[in-house]
């Protein structure tokens, strides 16, 4: 060991000789002078230190980084590095190599410890080379490199901020020995080096015998339930297909890579690959030949630089997503369809604990996840067709004396999108059924809003030429009208079937392509029965009461039902007959197939209606409510009462008409006796 004055004396030497006249030193400035000065009085302070046995850590410890230089505080190394860069991370890549005499930048002037620069030059290439070379396992290999290049990529990045990271987790505060390794050119520790000009006097790295206060860790990485075997189409950005759970134990953990295996080349159907904690996208990796490795069936790329930090004693869920192709090939489609084993191998996930030891997991390959991968959603758009609720029951309407009616409700329809938002422009082959031909024009609408006129061909109406737009999974409704003539001289019964399929129906997807239609569907409407002046039939009230038999008495079992019916005159005066207009039956358990009249039904003449003759008169515009009962006896079961038809004449003479659509509604309560 060198004694304090030896050191002085070299200090001295060293000073003296800056300062002897010359050649060289003549041409220097006093400032240029005072930055050597600067430089020697550093490295001779720190061979001082070392000469001592004092060690305060800021070389390695395991090859980590124990106290972070003060020019890499906030730096994170998130860009690639190469000669002619510039900036404070540029600064804080020579403070790191400056850490260690194996891969230094300068042992005097500008990039030398204390003096480090802005700028990425030669020196600094040439150190970055020796820091690959030590590093080779983890920097050059991975990329299939056998020697440092200079270039500071993403591998190189990643050991530089795993340093970083591990400096803020442990940092070394023991004494050393003063043992450690000589400078380049050295043998012994008097003299001078031939390589660097420096005193070999006391320049080893302290090897420091105190604690690090970072420990060492492990990870336990499992299989997370979410997400499960999921579908991706194409097009599709960022869905998730595997989840891993990352455990840190006896230390904070930070990930450093993934590596992901495909059991097809993932390139045919996915363009990029990501990690992601939470919401943060943490890493990426576009999947393309150049970063997709095979093996054996097997596909698999590694996506590094993650530097996420799981604590100690807690669980961090990485998610796996992928962004799809556009298109799939069409010889890959089947392929895709048929489901890609996705999953971590054994010792997939790397780590870095405390002291910068790596840790792998999982310990063995996890559970593989299907990712099934479709052609576009929109691709599988269909359209439905169903019979609108809103379509009115079985009805009649007038004319009046004119004759002629406009937009009369044939008939409401739905149609449902699934998969897209679809374009219906088409309705073809539609029958609109006219006993009377009473019909002139046929119209279909959206809402209030009329998209086409019907053109009458062979028998059918064709919608053609509109557009109307179904958003993705929504149902829109549309009502078939039709204007109405010559009421005056004819009546009509109308009603409308429609046949859905490709041959009748017309509709796109976003991509402008043919949808597919939940086909073979025929719609038919209610009925409409049109005519100068009619009654418009309203159920008022209905009620049913029945008694059971009692022997003891000798009473039978009896029902007794009342509906109260309103009449409407519309379009004219109408004739009620004074019997036998209202026909009405029992119909048990709601078989009204077997159903039996009731020849009883009485209804007695409603206050303030006008007799004529044989009939009450209903004046136009007037609405008169009859009463009808009907008692059923000696009956067992289960029944209800209801109104078959109605008969009715607009003269009080000659031919009535009846209407007898109203048996689903115009009912009671159903009553059970014994």
């Amino acid at each position: 060991m060198f004694s304090k004055k030896i050191m002085a004396g070299i200090l001295c030497l060293a000073l003296g000789a800056i300062l002897v006249p010359g050649a060289n030193a003549s041409a220097q400035t006093s400032a240029e002078l005072q930055a050597q000065i600067t430089a020697l009085t550093a490295q001779l302070a720190a061979l001082q230190t070392q000469l001592t046995g004092s060690s305060t850590g800021t070389t390695t410890a395991g090859g980590t980084v124990t106290t972070a230089p003060s020019a890499c505080a906030g730096i994170t190394f998130s860009r690639n590095l190469t000669m002619g860069a510039s900036g404070t991370d540029v600064k804080c890549l020579q403070a790191l190599l400056n850490l260690n005499p194996t891969f230094q930048v300068a042992f005097s002037g500008a990039g030398s410890p204390g003096l480090e620069t802005l700028t990425f030059g030669a020196l600094t290439k040439n150190a970055v080379v020796k820091f690959q070379d030590t590093y080779k396992a983890e920097v050059l290999t991975p990329a299939g490199l056998t020697g440092g290049t200079g270039f500071v990529g993403a591998l190189t990045r990643a050991k530089l901020n795993a340093m970083l990271t591990a400096a803020a987790t442990g940092t070394g505060t023991g004494t050393g020995t003063g043992t450690g390794t000589l400078p380049a050119g050295c043998t012994s520790t008097t003299g001078f080096s031939p390589t660097t000009g420096l005193s070999c006097a006391g320049t080893g790295t302290g090897t420091g015998t105190g604690a690090v206060t970072g420990t060492e860790g492990d990870i336990t990485v499992t299989l997370n339930s979410s997400p499960s075997n999921a579908k991706v189409y194409e097009g599709d950005a960022k869905i998730g297909i595997l989840g891993i759970k990352v455990k840190a134990t006896d230390s904070d953990m930070t990930v450093q890579s993934v590596k992901v295996v495909f059991a097809a080349k993932a390139s045919d159907f996915f363009t990029d690959l990501y990690i992601y904690d939470g919401d943060t996208k943490v890493g990426s990796k576009a999947l393309d030949s150049d970063t997709l490795t095979k093996d054996g069936t097997d596909y698999y790329t590694t996506v590094t630089g993650l530097n996420t930090v799981v604590k100690k004693g807690e669980t961090k869920v990485l998610t796996v997503k992928v962004d799809a192709v556009d298109s799939i090939k069409s010889t890959k489609v089947d392929a895709g369809l048929a489901g890609i084993d996705v999953n971590v191998r054994q010792d997939g996930v790397r780590a870095i604990d405390g002291i910068g030891l790596n840790k792998y997991g999982p310990d063995a390959d996890l559970t593989a996840r299907v990712v099934t991968v479709k052609v576009a959603e929109s691709n599988e758009a269909k359209l439905s067709f169903s019979k609108d609720e809103n379509t009115p029951n079985d009805r009649n309407v007038a004319s009046g004396t004119t004759g002629e009616i406009d937009g009369v409700t044939l008939f409401v329809f739905k149609a449902k999108a699934t998969k897209d938002k679809i374009k219906f422009t088409d309705l073809n082959n539609v029958t609109i059924n006219d006993s009377g031909d009473a019909i002139s024009t046929v119209y279909l609408y959206d809402g209030t809003d009329e998209l086409a006129t019907g053109d009458l061909s062979g028998g059918k109406w064709d919608f053609s030429n509109f557009e109307s737009i179904i958003a993705q999974d929504a149902t829109k409704s549309y009502t078939i009208k039709a204007d109405l003539q010559n009421l005056d001289t004819a009546t009509s019964t109308l009603s409308v079937d429609m046949t859905i399929n490709a041959a009748n129906v017309e509709a796109v997807n976003s991509a402008d392509d043919t949808v597919t239609l939940f086909g073979g569907t025929t719609l038919t409407s209610n009925l409409v029965y049109a005519y100068e002046a009619v009654p418009e039939f309203t159920l008022s009230s209905a009620k049913l009461v029945g008694t059971n038999k009692d022997t003891n008495s000798g009473i039978a079992s009896s029902l007794e039902g009342t509906i109260a019916i309103k009449v409407k005159a519309v379009g004219g005066d109408l004739y009620i007959p004074k019997t036998n207009a209202f026909s009405v039956k029992y119909v048990e358990s709601n078989d009204i197939d077997t159903a039996t009249p009731v020849t009883t039904a009485i209804y007695s003449k409603p206050s303030g209606v006008t007799e004529d003759g044989n009939y009450y008169l209903v004046n136009e515009d007037d609405t008169i409510t009859f009463t009808v009962d009907a008692v059923k006896q000696g009956e067992a079961g289960t029944f209800d009462m209801r109104v078959f038809g109605i008969t009715w004449n607009t003269q009080a003479s000659g031919t009535n008409t009846v209407s007898s659509y109203m048996s689903d509604d115009f009912k009671t309560n159903t009553v059970t006796v014994q």
